[in-house]
């Protein structure tokens, strides 16, 4: 039978080492440890929950909740808050604290926070917005500041400068690559000529982060194709394929999309040995120190070719003509290099390879007959075809269908 100890006032004040020193009754030792551990569990849960409580960057906490969570996850006190990306409020809820309390406080408001953009998708028909556009109220002005026509590094770019300026810009991002927002960045597999990448970066990743920023200074980000631009009168109509909208001033950021040949296997090999782009892909490693071809005969193709000399082991120039049509100068530079071989009356017919592209099938515009060029990659120097059908008409455009602007100064 253990007896309790009889003590004093003055002894129950002193802490229990020196109680048990007292010699006031015998505690076991194994009793002053389990209070040691009740003591400091008590104190971790006053902690756990007093940072419960701030959860949210110092907001009052939210009331009622759902499914285990908050009714409502309080963003931090800034300007931009409402429009907030996933990834933002991760790291907003994740500072200052430990990697244990990030698990267990943050991950659970991050994923109902996905949750609930899930079910808004769905509700909308698939529609999609940027994570920091979820909060955002639905309705809009009558008339929008500025709407910006297309994504890209154009786009993308004006969004971030006139959501700085406080201009609340709207953007349509999908004309420019056919419902694929992004631009013809999207399908470039590596850019490594970037500022900030030392280490290169994808075509997406880097049209995602400049997405995210665009939304973090405050444009609202629709993924649609844009129809019709009304400019007779003002403000200007513009009608996407959802919604129609009127604005004060809009940005054309369509940009242009690379001519193709059309081949069968086109699409099966682009950005895997097909690419529009040779100084985006040119030093990319399934092109470097191997033969390559490039099909044109302008300026352009001739300056894709002699850059992909600097990478390639050789470099085949298939030209449909029986002459190049590139200038003078140029075709000089190019008949003088030893690692280019011209192909005059050629015709490319189709890719040959499996996982990758290992050659070419070529027919000849005279004779017809077929034979297979052993290349790892095909660089399109047949130009680009603006996006600016939706203007047609209404501004100037030059011979090569791009807008005229006005010259500074």
């Amino acid at each position: 039978q253990i007896v309790a100890p009889q003590l004093t006032s003055m002894e129950a004040k002193a802490p229990i080492s020196l109680q048990w020193r007292l010699g006031k009754g015998r505690v076991p030792k194994c009793y002053g440890f389990l209070s040691f551990l009740f003591i400091l569990g008590f104190i971790l849960s006053v902690v756990v929950l007093s940072t419960e409580s701030r959860l949210g960057g110092g907001t009052a906490p939210a009331r009622g909740s759902r499914d285990g969570y908050p009714a409502r996850i309080s963003a931090p006190r800034t300007p931009n808050s409402a429009r907030m990306s996933s990834k933002t409020m991760l790291t907003m809820c994740s500072r200052g604290h430990t990697r244990i309390q990030r698990r267990q406080l943050c991950l659970p408001h991050l994923n109902r926070h996905l949750q609930v953009q899930a079910a808004s998708r769905e509700s909308t028909n698939g529609f999609e917005e940027q994570d920091g556009n979820a909060d955002q109220p639905v309705n809009r002005p009558e008339v929008e500041n500025l709407v910006i026509i297309g994504s890209g590094p154009a786009g993308y770019t004006a969004s971030i400068y006139a959501g700085r300026a406080n201009l609340a810009p709207l953007v349509f991002e999908g004309y420019s690559a056919g419902g694929v927002r992004g631009g013809q960045l999207m399908s470039t597999t590596e850019v490594e000529n970037f500022p900030g990448f030392p280490e290169g970066i994808t075509g997406p990743d880097l049209m995602e982060r400049m997405r995210a920023q665009a939304a973090r200074w405050g444009a609202t980000l629709f993924t649609e194709d844009v129809v019709t631009v009304d400019l007779s009168e003002r403000p200007f109509t513009i009608t996407s394929t959802e919604r129609s909208v009127k604005a004060n001033s809009i940005i054309i950021a369509t940009g242009a999309t690379a001519k193709k040949l059309g081949i069968p296997r086109e699409d099966e090999f682009w950005s895997r040995g097909i690419s529009a782009c040779a100084i985006c892909d040119g030093a990319s490693p399934i092109f470097r120190l191997k033969p390559v071809a490039v099909v044109g005969g302008g300026d352009t193709a001739v300056e894709e070719a002699l850059y992909l000399t600097k990478y390639a082991s050789h470099v085949h120039l298939i030209v449909r003509d029986a002459k190049l049509r590139a200038s003078k100068t140029m075709q000089d530079r190019l008949m003088s290099h030893p690692l280019v071989t011209v192909h005059y009356n050629k015709i490319i017919e189709d890719a040959i390879g499996d996982q990758s592209m290992t050659g070419l099938l070529l027919s000849d515009r005279k004779s017809k007959e077929q034979s297979n060029l052993n290349v790892n990659g095909l660089f399109y120097g047949i130009g680009h075809s603006p996006n600016t059908n939706i203007v047609k008409g209404q501004v100037d455009l030059n011979e090569a269908g791009y807008i005229k602007v006005s010259e500074i100064g």
